[in-house]
Order: structure tokens, then C-alpha cells, then sequence
């Protein structure tokens, strides 16, 4: 009995055994081309030698691979910040979506938070930047330079203007520039404000109450540049300025200046002023920030070069004679 269904077994796999095996030979074919196919459809770019470049100038490149990057930080103090030094991916090797791609950077570490202490004496500020958190650790910002103006309506050795802003990220060896109040007359030195940024040259005018222009915006491309006063004159009771602007950057940073034409009437009382927030009447704006100011007809020019700093997202506005000649809204490309 056994026997029979043996044979009976044998004789049915002889019978089904070639079109099983060529339906399976015909599967596993069609598995394979279509595997090859989709191999092949994937498409490929060639890594290029991105070492020595900003990340920040070849983001754009990046994204378009569809690469998972990741970032790891280093500081080198002789290299600059934000350059990359190290690509795990080889320059010349075949790269497709989803590769991972590590990327040495060379960045200072950690970014602190800058504190407020604008209305704080300078003792207080002082005790202020002298313990600044970050995670476990406590680090110190030193003051590398303090600027005074006279204001005997204001307690003395107040703070009238900081840089760097408040609440931003800054680096450890970032430099912190101060802007105190003094009962005493003071002698205003064009030397002191010139190569700062044009952000606080332009408070040092305001709290001052002396009026000034730009009249040149130089180009450049080296960022420790951008946003700097090259020279500073003074020409028929105005200072006229020259500012560093790198006009082709690609990204608005959180903290960054900004290039604007100012048109105005030269008849008219004209301020320019900076806020965080949407103003609609005329007294907040000008309890706004302001950063430039005119007097009718003591410019020559009917409009200028504003070069400007900015915290985050901000709004600025132009007033003339009490009323809003021109508002406008600037976005930062980045949260911090």
C-alpha cells in the first residue's frame, strides 16, 4: 500500500515538476530585474570636496542630495568658525538619498544666552556677566569696552545700550560693549566707535543726540567685516559714515544687519526706529528703538544706505513729522 502511494507520488511530481520550476525561474527573474531596476532608478550624484568651505554657503548644495547629515562640532581656535574640516563621505565617491554624511565643523562651544542689563548700574551688569549659565557651568563675559554720554537725567554709570542684544546666542569670547550714562561732559572720540559694529556706533550717536548718515556702503565678503564702520567723518555738522555689507550673503541669521534705502523728506523732523512688535500709534514708535534721526535740512541727500542691526524678527519704521512714511517687517532665517 505504502508502495503505491509512493509511486503515485513519483509520478505526480514528474507530472507538475517542469511548470512549477519554470514558473519559479520565471519569478525569481522578474524579482531580479526589478530590484536591478529600482537600483539603478535611485538616483546618484558624486560627492564633491566641500572641506575648507562654510557649511553655511553649501547647505543649499546638500539639501538638494537628500543626505542625512548629521554635525559634529569642534573648535580649532586657528581655523575659522563654521567652516567644515572633515567630510565622511570622500570627494569623488558616489552618494545617493538617504547616505549619511558626518561633517566635522569647527564652532565655538557653547552658545550662552545673553542676559539683559540694560538699566542695571555698571556694578550690577558687571555682577550680571560674571555668572552666565549654561547647563552645569557658570561662564564670565567680559566687558571689552564702555562708552559714555552724557545724560545728568539719568543715574550715573547706567546702562544705556548693549551689544550683543539681549536674549541672543553669543559665543564664549564674545566681545560685550557697554553704553553708561555720565553727569559729566564728555569729549565725543571718533577713534573709540570706529571699526565697532554699525549697531552700536549708531546708539552711541542716538544717546548722544548728534545726528549722522551713511553716505558709502562698502562690499565685502569677509564676515568678521559685515555690519563694521570703516571710517567715520565730520562734514558740515553731521558725521558721515562708511559701513561694511556683504550684499551676497544667502541667510538672514538671528542676529545679523540689514541693508535698507531710507527715502525721506529733508524738511522735515525724521527718525528711524526698531521693534520687536507691530506698533500702530505714533508714541509707542517713538518709544520704540531708535537708530537714526534728522533735523530739516541738515542732510543734502533725499535718501541713504541704512545699514542696521537685528535681533530676531523686528519691524522698522520711518516717522516724519508724526506720521509713518514707511513701515516694514524683516524675518530672520533662523530661531537662534
Amino acid at each position: 500500500m505504502n508502495q503505491q502511494r509512493i509511486e503515485k507520488l513519483k509520478e505526480i511530481f514528474k507530472k507538475h515538476f517542469i511548470p512549477y520550476f519554470i514558473f519559479f525561474t520565471i519569478f525569481v527573474v522578474f524579482a531580479y530585474i526589478i530590484l536591478v531596476l529600482r537600483l539603478f532608478s535611485v538616483e546618484t550624484n558624486i560627492m564633491p570636496d566641500i572641506t575648507g568651505k562654510y557649511f553655511i554657503n553649501v547647505y543649499n548644495d546638500l539639501k538638494k542630495y537628500n543626505l542625512n547629515i548629521e554635525i559634529r562640532k569642534i573648535y580649532i581656535e586657528e581655523k575659522p568658525e563654521g567652516v567644515i574640516l572633515q567630510q565622511s563621505i570622500l570627494p569623488g565617491e558616489t552618494i545617493r538619498p538617504k547616505n549619511r554624511l558626518v561633517l566635522i565643523v569647527n564652532s565655538y562651544e557653547p552658545f550662552l544666552t545673553m542676559p539683559k542689563v540694560i538699566n542695571l548700574s555698571l556694578e550690577n551688569a558687571k555682577q550680571t556677566l560674571s555668572s552666565v549659565p549654561y547647563e552645569d557651568k557658570v561662564y564670565e563675559l567680559p566687558i571689552s569696552k564702555i562708552l559714555y554720554v552724557y545724560n545728568p537725567n539719568i543715574p550715573e554709570n547706567t546702562v544705556l545700550f548693549q551689544f550683543p542684544a539681549p536674549n541672543t546666542k553669543i559665543k564664549l569670547n564674545e566681545k560685550v560693549i557697554l553704553i553708561l550714562s555720565t553727569s559729566q561732559s564728555t569729549k565725543f572720540e571718533i577713534n573709540e566707535i570706529k571699526e565697532m559694529d554699525i549697531g552700536t556706533v549708531s546708539q552711541y550717536f542716538i544717546q548722544s543726540g548728534i545726528p549722522y548718515i551713511i553716505t558709502q556702503i562698502v562690499p565685502t565678503k569677509d564676515n568678521r567685516l559685515h555690519g563694521k564702520v570703516k571710517e567715520i567723518k565730520y562734514n558740515n555738522k553731521t558725521y558721515e559714515l562708511s559701513v561694511y555689507y556683504n550684499k551676497n550673503k544667502k541667510y538672514h541669521f538671528y542676529s545679523d544687519f540689514e541693508l535698507e534705502n531710507i527715502r525721506y523728506s529733508r524738511k522735515d523732523y525724521c527718525s528711524l526706529h526698531l521693534s520687536k512688535e507691530e506698533l500702530d500709534s505714533i508714541e509707542e514708535i517713538k518709544l520704540s528703538t531708535k537708530i537714526w534721526f534728522s533735523e530739516p535740512e541738515i542732510f543734502t541727500d533725499k535718501s541713504f544706505s541704512l545699514v542696521f542691526y537685528r535681533s530676531g524678527n523686528m519691524y522698522l519704521y520711518l516717522l516724519c513729522n508724526d506720521k509713518i512714511v514707511m513701515k516694514k517687517f524683516y524675518e530672520a532665517d533662523f530661531s537662534v
